[in-house]
């Protein structure tokens, strides 16, 4: 007589997936809503790197996690949305850096209380102890695979 259930997934495959289906879903649920705002997630995730302060293009990039060449395209298009804009250093006219404009910080104004808002909503089957502990146990593993990534660079 054979088993024909499917072999037992090791617990460290099934955290894989059940992370990567979890965030699935919640990025569609964030993509979804940023569209309401007309803004795209990293559009958004640039917007909020500005508030209060100027950066340079490759400081944004890191912070947010795309290629300098991804961040090209969504920087042109808040631009052309006149969200954000770019200037070129005076004495160094190979520098530059992005600054919010005021058209920028009204969007931020409107859309960070709407999604906070929603993402509360969608986090609230848990409880304010379960976030800080899920919170804690993902600072932990993003800080032993960016010290594995340096090891292996």
């Amino acid at each position: 007589m054979t088993d024909s259930s499917p072999p037992t997934r090791p617990p460290a495959v099934r955290l894989w997936v059940d992370l990567d289906r979890v965030y699935t879903v919640l990025s569609r649920r964030v993509t979804a809503r940023m569209a309401d705002f007309d803004l795209t997630t990293p559009q958004f995730r640039v917007l909020r790197q500005l508030s209060g302060q100027p950066r340079s293009p490759g400081d944004v990039a890191e912070r947010i996690g795309v290629t300098p060449g991804n961040l090209t395209g969504i920087i042109d298009r808040l631009e052309h949305d006149g969200l954000v804009r770019r200037e070129r250093g005076e004495e160094d006219r190979r520098s530059l850096t992005l600054h919010l404009t005021p058209a920028g910080e009204e969007v931020l104004g409107r859309v960070v209380p709407q999604m906070h808002a929603h993402l509360q909503g969608l986090f609230s089957a848990l409880s304010p102890d379960e976030i800080t502990q899920t919170l804690s146990v993902l600072d932990k593993l993003e800080r032993h695979l960016n010290a594995k990534e340096a090891v292996n660079a």
